[in-house]
Order: C-alpha cells, then structure tokens, then sequence
C-alpha cells in the first residue's frame, strides 16, 4: 500500500511539473511585446581630408573637413591625432554638433607629418574611426 501512495505522489508531481511551466509560458507570452526594442548603429563619418599650411611665425595648422555621420542621433565629433600612421590616435578637440562637418588644429610644428581620424560620437557612444588622412605641415612659417 506504501508503494501505491508513493508512485501515486510521483506521478501527481510529474503531472504537475508539466503543467506549471506550460502556464508560465503562457501568462509570459502577453509580455513579448512589451519588451521588444530595436537596436542603432553609430555610423562613422567619412571622407576626411587634411590640409597644411603655416599659422603665422614659426607655427603651422592643419585644417579639417570631412562628411557627416549619417546617423541623425550623433552629437559631435572627437577629432583624433597621431604623429605615426595608423596610430594610436588621442583626442585633440570635440566639434559639437552632427552637421559641423569641419576643425581648424593649430598651434603645430613645422615639418610634421600629422595624421587624423574622426570619431562619431552620441552621447557616451563612439562610432567607429573615419578613413585616415594625413598632412604635412610647412617647413617653414614666416608668416
């Protein structure tokens, strides 16, 4: 009789085991919706280009342009700095604003090759590097 209650207890709790995750999945597929979200890429800006020339006596600059980021959530840029190919690259200025598509670095050696990138940034996202461009400052400033 003992065995007969116990097999009986087991396939109560089986059933039970059964049943219970089946109403869960249930009661849980109304909330679905309600967390679905959506995910966005921070494109990266393109088309960077650098130009040099003196900056008046014995320093040089070089200035910036490039083409905004498509993404219509990006805030600004970091502009990026390196004095060997490649990198690695530190933050010299960040450009406010999405359509700012230009910087002026200044304040730089004569006879420097400088490289740069651009990064997209929003809010405390970053976007991937922009291509790299690169330029020579004059080796001599005067003026």
């Amino acid at each position: 009789m003992k065995r007969t209650a116990v097999v009986a207890l087991l396939a109560l709790a089986a059933l039970a085991a059964v049943a219970v995750p089946s109403l869960a999945v249930l009661a849980g597929s109304d909330a679905i919706d309600a967390n679905t979200f959506t995910t966005a890429t921070l494109d990266a800006a393109s088309g960077l280009g650098a130009s040099a020339s003196c900056n008046g006596l014995g320093t040089a600059k070089v200035s910036l342009s490039w083409t905004a980021t498509p993404s219509g959530f990006a805030d600004g840029y970091d502009v990026m700095r390196s004095l060997v190919n490649g990198g690695p690259y530190s933050e010299v200025a960040h450009v406010d604003g999405r359509t700012t598509t230009t910087y002026v670095n200044t304040g730089l050696l004569t006879n420097t090759t400088y490289y740069y990138v651009v990064v997209a940034t929003a809010g405390g996202w970053t976007s991937a590097d922009s291509n790299q461009a690169s330029a020579t400052t004059p080796a001599i400033c005067l003026s």
